[in-house]
């Protein structure tokens, strides 16, 4: 799945049109989407930035990214 793809999966699942989440994101409609039907993976860190935070969601959803545990390196 790409950015544009999930950005419309988690906006229908908290049933937010892409109208509604372009007005709270800032952006004009045609903008966002357009993002969201080319299905993309060009996008402005900072405008993925401000759609995760509508969204309520960590911008690793919207990249599919899981978080990785680093730890310290064991010592002998």
């Amino acid at each position: 799945m790409r950015v544009g793809q999930n950005i419309k999966t988690i906006a229908e699942a908290k049933r937010i049109s892409i109208k509604e989440l372009s007005r709270m994101v800032g952006i004009p409609y045609t903008t966002l989407y357009n993002m969201v039907n080319r299905n993309t993976d060009r996008f402005d860190l900072g405008l993925l930035e401000d759609i995760a935070h509508s969204l309520d969601v960590p911008i690793g959803a919207l990249l599919e990214l899981s978080l990785i545990h680093i730890s310290e390196p064991t010592r002998p």
